[in-house]
């Protein structure tokens, strides 16, 4: 959703779309397929925009992707529609939010009507491939719709315990991704899309970056780990432990380290694809699917507990084929489901009636330069029920009173209105305050929730969501990071 005065048309949008209305996508492929760009998709897992040097880190945590960004078209204000990983992807994959693609929990899987962007591309002339480094982005949830070649790279089952991050390193990524770029002819377009897990927890870079950024900690064994983590979530303990600062500082220092180790072997890949095809014949995006907590409001969350900044707000860099907007920094407010629209957008290719995301080439070519009128939204719906709307100025969140959440701890619920130009951190709750602001964003929330598809058709109308039986082995491997239920002691 992009301003209030389009608000209506893609609220009613979203209705339909959950009823399951579709649109016909020929399957013809087009003869200027062969003239077109390159397209690939790189996906950061966990990754803030703020511990990013272009985004104004101070520790030197992303040479290459700095670089990259200098060259490329940078977002300053990027939010995503979730803050975690299987309903943020799938927006970015079906440019629609949570509730409209309806894959908004583990036991949930894409609809087989739905359309992704690989989908399109592929009726379009693209030979589509995907490397994927965690179970969410697997064929269980139906993330590979479209894609002609699908790699999941997940470990063997007796390598998956609570002590590992139960995913590919970054290294091991970008072998698989520089691999396929040299074995492939590239006689027609390609688009490739490549997951990385790395920066979240556990935060187990290898050597020398893990110990890049504190060197001489000498403190507790285990900091940096799930295990360790969980003995501070608010959301699981109602009343959490205190985290040391010294601890704290450490694991800080560790999450930097993997985005250090990743941004490495990102700039492997960026060269292997200036050195195979050239990057200036690809259309490239660099983003993540969400950020990270570490105890900016009280607990450490990691993530999809909460909708702040530290969690929403992400990097987002677009390399176009042209440099003519190289440098470029847009200032408005955008979404992750705009990403796929805008690709389409750049190929001169008309985005799907499904797609809810806007087309940001205006903003990236310097047609203009509107920000004011911009909303960015996002929810959640699995431990708690959250939603958020923000401008360039004003964030408003709404926790749905539903008593207790599904760990069993009570919920605060209520309104949060946070003023980000004078408190960044979101730590003055202003909602009492400054009425004639949330009144227009309450506004915005409540037509979400009255477009959700329980709220706009009878139960026999609704498309039926499709449920996803996970193996024991895929469970433990969700249960070690905190994704389904367990026991929540040490």
């Amino acid at each position: 959703m992009r301003c209030i005065g389009n608000l209506g048309i893609r609220l009613l949008a979203s209705a339909a779309l959950v009823v399951g209305v579709m649109p016909a996508i020929s399957a013809d492929s087009p003869a200027h397929a062969a003239e077109q760009p390159h397209v690939i998709f790189i996906s950061i897992d966990t990754l803030r925009a703020d511990h990013l040097g272009c985004y104004g880190y101070d520790r030197e945590t992303s040479p290459r992707i700095d670089a990259f960004a200098a060259r490329s078209v940078r977002f300053e204000h990027a939010f995503s529609q979730a803050s975690w990983t299987l309903p943020s992807h799938m927006s970015m994959m079906t440019s629609q939010y949570p509730h409209v693609h309806g894959v908004e929990n583990d036991g949930m899987s894409l609809s087989r009507d739905a359309t992704t962007l690989a989908m399109v591309l592929g009726d379009e002339g693209y030979h589509s491939a995907a490397f994927v480094s965690w179970v969410y982005l697997g064929k269980r949830f139906g993330f590979h719709k479209g894609f002609r070649e699908f790699t999941e790279l997940l470990p063997p089952k007796d390598k998956v315990d609570s002590a590992t991050t139960a995913a590919f390193k970054a290294a091991q990524v970008t072998d698989k991704a520089i691999e396929w770029l040299k074995n492939k002819e590239h006689r027609k377009p390609f688009f490739l899309f490549v997951h990385y897990f790395d920066p979240h927890i556990n935060y187990d870079a290898p050597e020398p970056f893990k110990t890049m950024f504190d060197p001489d900690y000498d403190g507790p064994e285990g900091v940096g780990t799930f295990g360790w983590l969980r003995k501070y979530i608010k959301g699981v303990h109602e009343k959490p432990n205190k985290i040391e600062p010294r601890a704290l500082e450490h694991a800080i220092a560790l999450y930097d380290g993997e985005i250090r180790y990743t941004d490495e072997h990102v700039g492997r890949l960026l060269d292997a694809i200036d050195e195979t095809v050239g990057l200036k014949n690809c259309l490239i995006v660099l983003t993540s699917d969400h950020g990270e907590e570490f105890n900016e409001h009280g607990s450490m969350e990691g993530h999809q507990w909460t909708l702040y900044d530290e969690v929403v707000h992400v990097p987002l860099i677009i390399h176009p084929p042209d440099r003519t907007a190289a440098g470029t920094v847009v200032q408005r407010p955008v979404e992750l489901i705009d990403v796929a629209t805008t690709i389409l957008a750049w190929l001169d290719i008309e985005a799907p009636a499904t797609f809810q995301g806007e087309d940001l080439k205006p903003w990236m070519d310097g047609r203009t330069e509107r920000v004011a009128d911009a909303l960015a939204y996002g929810e959640i719906d699995r431990f708690n029920k959250k939603q958020f709307v923000r401008t360039d100025r004003y964030k408003l969140i709404h926790t749905d009173d539903i008593g207790k959440n599904k760990r069993g701890v009570p919920v605060q619920a209520g309104y949060e209105l946070f003023d980000i130009r004078e408190d960044p951190t979101e730590q003055r709750n202003l909602f009492n305050d400054l009425p004639d602001v949330a009144g227009p964003l309450m506004w915005v929330l409540e037509q979400h929730r009255r477009s959700r598809p329980e709220a706009t058709t009878a139960p026999s109308q609704r498309r039926p969501k499709r449920e996803v039986q996970l193996s024991a082995h895929e469970l433990e491997r969700l249960r070690s990071l905190g994704y389904v239920g367990g026991d929540e002691e040490e």
